[in-house]
């Protein structure tokens, strides 16, 4: 079995937080955003090859991966806000925004509120399209609280990944090992982020930014996911449904669904992830863009 390559782990002190990320190529930034849960590993069979085109940056947001995770009131405001201190911190005015689930949501609400720091958008099962009624979203915050979290056992945890794969890959092995290594201060930690974070994903949904989204916007969904829609909640909701919703909340929108795969996209099938967003990155960043960015570089 062969670990996905990863490239060195930097650290960024950003206020109060140590925001960890991994950086490589050159060209135009492109931003990678895990989800719920996860982290930046969850791009590490993609990023080397988004890399011959990008400058690649893939954090892991505060609270999760390597990052630091005291308890604080992680909301999806205060992500964008970490997120653009980083940019910031990278001297990268502007970047392309990929995000996955929890991470495209986030993604969304900063080409609303920061329209001149987001070139485009990649948004890969993202989150926030739906909308729940007050009994799902208890539900939905009671299945995620911090004491649930942290008690989950290792039968748990691999219940968990086959949840989010159509075929769990063998390289997924490495995603469990590091969900398997949060211990003590950072197990609680990453506990309350976890509940925190969903609590602030259910307050914040997507549906009231669409006016303001006027970047090009590229969606790629996994026709078999099962956590977007939430299929336990709404067994007869599809994929295909909230692809045609997302369609006609945004428009302009480019819309891939991508057979036999579930919701980790860029981990699952990382060739089509990479085939569709590059084409589509190339349409908004020519390549004459990037040769000027490695020039000036150089």
């Amino acid at each position: 079995m062969k670990t996905p390559s990863a490239p060195e782990l930097r650290h960024a002190r950003l206020g109060s937080f140590r925001v960890a990320y991994r950086e490589l190529g050159d060209g135009p930034p492109l931003l990678l955003l895990h989800g719920l849960g996860s982290s930046g590993l969850i791009w590490s069979r993609v990023w080397e090859r988004l890399a011959e085109d990008y400058r690649v940056i893939a954090p892991d947001l505060p609270g999760f991966g390597a990052s630091s995770k005291p308890h604080y009131r992680y909301t999806l405001p205060f992500f964008v806000g970490r997120l653009i201190r980083l940019l910031d911190h990278l001297d990268a005015p502007a970047a392309h925004w990929m995000g996955h689930s929890m991470g495209a949501q986030i993604a969304l609400h900063a080409a609303a509120d920061h329209p001149d720091r987001v070139r485009s958008l990649v948004l890969t099962a993202p989150a926030g399209f739906e909308r729940f009624s007050e009994h799902e979203a208890k539900i939905l915050v009671a299945s995620a609280t911090a004491a649930r979290v942290i008690a989950a056992s290792s039968r748990d945890l691999r219940a968990q990944m086959a949840m989010g794969f159509h075929a769990v890959p063998p390289e997924a092995e490495a995603l469990y090992r590091l969900r398997r290594s949060y211990k003590g201060r950072d197990l609680d930690g990453f506990g309350h982020a976890v509940a925190a974070s969903v609590a602030s994903m259910l307050d914040a949904p997507v549906d009231h930014l669409f006016q303001a989204i006027e970047q090009p916007t590229c969606v790629l969904l996994g026709r078999e996911d099962g956590l977007v829609p939430s299929r336990w909640l709404r067994p007869t909701s599809t994929v295909v449904g909230l692809a045609a919703e997302i369609q006609h909340a945004l428009p302009a929108a480019e819309i891939a669904v991508i057979p036999k795969c579930g919701h980790l996209v860029p981990f699952e099938r990382p060739d089509a992830f990479v085939r569709i967003s590059q084409a589509f990155l190339s349409s908004v960043a020519p390549r004459q863009e990037v040769v000027a960015v490695q020039q000036s570089a150089g």
